[in-house]
């Protein structure tokens, strides 16, 4: 039974910068017709927008090679902030999306950080389930020649790989002074003997469990930590998305983030896509609830 759910937007906060959703391997922003839509980030970006949070949502090559896929993302946000003075950033990477968010601020920004050049810098960068030491998983699909071509491109499988992240990438790819590295991982292990036996992340996640111990069914809990480590959270890598929820729930009216909008419908049309996406059949991790925890932690530390 669906059970319903109240959420008190009243609770949480926007920080002070746009926040910057990046997504991960095989990933999009918005797929289908607006009547059959699919999004990524499933009932999430709204839900930030509702507590008053700007929200940009990126689209990069899906399977691409990670310095093609930062490539996108840094031509994406220029875009997003041109004309607006020098703007400051929060991304927030899921999977793979954290990688290239490391990729760009450590291999593209040159200018990160000195104020008045560039159209943008990263204040902080929050990866959620990315496999900073690569995914055991990753052996399995990574092709030894691979294209070159950026739409042939499918050198990302190879890229997550543990022996390329150990030898290559985390060597060649450091962290930038100036910007706060956040970190979550997740543990699947109480949901996954709940999901079928034809559920492929149940498998993968037994493989890796008996690898490197606690995972979400791509990425172990290790693998995930980068920076400051916020938490694990129970859940597995597609429930971090909100892949699986239900719709039904109910939400306050957090009357105060309506002059946030220009009108009235478009305040209350992100409110119904957020309501749709929240609630679930069994697991007690909310993806909705999550993200605008993060928001409020960025937001507590100034960002």
């Amino acid at each position: 039974m669906v059970s319903t759910k109240f959420l008190n937007f009243s609770l949480y906060k926007p920080p002070r910068n746009p926040i910057v959703l990046a997504h991960g391997l095989l990933g999009f922003d918005v797929l289908g017709p607006p009547a059959l839509q699919l999004h990524y980030w499933r009932g999430i970006a709204e839900a930030l927008r509702v507590i008053g949070a700007t929200v940009y949502v990126t689209k990069v090559p899906r399977v691409a090679d990670v310095s093609i896929r930062a490539k996108a993302l840094k031509a994406q946000l220029e875009k997003m902030t041109a004309g607006q003075e020098r703007s400051e950033l929060n991304i927030i990477g899921h999977s793979m999306g954290g990688l290239d968010s490391r990729y760009m601020v450590s291999k593209l920004l040159s200018n990160q950080g000195k104020a008045g050049e560039g159209t943008f810098r990263v204040a902080s960068l929050t990866t959620v389930a990315t496999p900073h030491k690569g995914s055991p998983i990753a052996r399995w699909i990574a092709f030894p020649f691979v294209p070159t071509i950026e739409y042939f491109d499918y050198r990302a499988f190879t890229n997550l790989t543990p022996e390329y992240m150990r030898d290559t990438f985390n060597p060649n790819v450091p962290n930038v002074d100036g910007v706060r590295y956040y970190s979550w991982g997740a543990d699947a292990e109480s949901l996954m003997y709940e999901r079928s036996a034809f559920y492929p992340l149940r498998w993968t996640w037994k493989h890796i469990r008996g690898l490197e111990g606690p995972n979400d069914g791509l990425v172990s809990l290790e693998s995930s930590e980068w920076g400051l480590m916020q938490g694990c959270v129970l859940a597995d890598h597609l429930d971090l998305i909100n892949f699986w929820k239900r719709h039904r729930g109910r939400l306050s009216r957090a009357p105060e983030q309506e002059n946030d909008y220009e009108t009235p419908a478009e305040l209350a049309q992100d409110r119904k896509i957020a309501l749709e996406a929240y609630d679930s059949l069994s697991s007690s991790f909310n993806a909705i609830e999550f993200y605008l925890q993060v928001a409020t932690t960025l937001a507590k530390d100034g960002h």
